[in-house]
């Protein structure tokens, strides 16, 4: 999933609230509303190698993120989104982001999702429509080129639906192309929209893979891969 060089912590708050403010659009929200502290505040906390684990941390609610995972940002806005972002690539010491390598993840929590679309959303991951509108007016667009799998996995006080797929999902005009899995985590104490875009390389993209011969273990697209990876996370807790 390229992103331009450098990336400063307001990409990835770009993302929040295009998705925020998607599923909110009865909103008024500006940046403005954040305040300079908070500005400053937040691009001190990312450019601090040990805060900026901390948060992203708290936000996944883990003591240890996924082998070969760095942490990018975690923040929260506060009554609007929690994100974090991890990367196969470290951050730099400043703060600063190259793009990813091949593997990411970003997870968006909605704390005040409702309506129409979020109702949407959920039909779209539990197979009851096959029209993902709902996500391209909230600037994710999957463009599929084989559909892998969708289900259901629980893990330890949380339920992941999943959707899985060859192709390319983008996300705030920022695509990655490969295996990717697309989760809603649901939460038995309330309603709150959590996504998570799991991606990465696809192992074999030629013709024999478009034939269905592609080994996925261990990929974004294995179940048991997806299983392992999120069950490094509480995200209901």
């Amino acid at each position: 999933m390229p992103e331009p060089r450098g990336s400063s912590p307001w990409f990835y708050v770009g993302i929040g609230c295009v998705v925020a403010l998607g599923f909110l659009s009865s909103a008024t929200f500006t940046v403005g509303l954040l305040g300079y502290r908070w500005v400053k505040q937040l691009e001190t906390e990312t450019r601090d190698p040990s805060i900026r684990a901390a948060r992203v941390r708290e936000v996944l609610g883990c003591e240890e993120l996924p082998q070969g995972y760095h942490p990018v940002v975690g923040f929260s806005l506060p009554f609007v989104t929690d994100i974090a972002v991890l990367s196969d690539r470290p951050a730099a010491a400043n703060g600063q982001h190259e793009p990813f390598d091949e593997r990411g993840f970003i997870y968006v929590k909605l704390l005040a999702a409702g309506g129409q679309d979020e109702q949407e959303v959920r039909d779209y991951f539990e197979g009851r429509t096959e029209d993902p509108e709902a996500l391209r007016r909230n600037r994710i667009r999957l463009r599929t080129r084989e559909p892998l799998g969708r289900g259901v996995i629980e893990v330890p006080g949380q339920t992941l639906l999943y959707i899985a797929q060859r192709g390319e999902v983008e996300l705030s005009e920022h695509s990655g192309d490969g295996l990717n899995a697309m989760i809603l985590v649901d939460c038995p104490q309330d309603r709150k929209l959590r996504l998570g875009i799991w991606f990465g390389p696809d192992p074999d993209p030629g013709p024999a893979a478009e034939a269905g011969a592609a080994p996925l273990a261990g990929t974004p697209a294995d179940p048991e891969a997806i299983r392992a990876f999120m069950a490094h996370f509480q995200l209901c807790g």
